[in-house]
């Protein structure tokens, strides 16, 4: 993994491991495209979010209360290689 994507991971694992996919894009007006995902991390559909588990189910389940139209999330699949690999990013 290069910086620029463990920087983009290290965003994503800040917020607790989930993010709404329309929070996760660049450019303004007519001109917004989607960011590259960064390693470790996937686009997952509201209806599959039982499969996930622990501190990322959690924030899933916080944003979909507070966004209840949400259809697809960027959550973090490895949160402990994510922090391995911020971490090694630090040191």
């Amino acid at each position: 993994m290069n910086k620029t994507q463990i920087e983009n991971l290290n965003e994503i694992v800040s917020r607790g491991g989930a993010i709404l996919s329309s929070h996760w894009t660049s450019g303004s007006g007519r001109y917004i495209t989607r960011r590259v995902l960064p390693p470790l991390c996937e686009e997952v559909p509201v209806s599959e979010m039982n499969r996930l588990k622990g501190i990322v189910a959690k924030t899933a389940k916080r944003l979909l209360k507070d966004y209840p139209r949400a259809r697809k999330l960027i959550v973090c699949t490895n949160i402990r290689a994510a922090n391995k690999a911020i971490k090694r990013l630090d040191s």
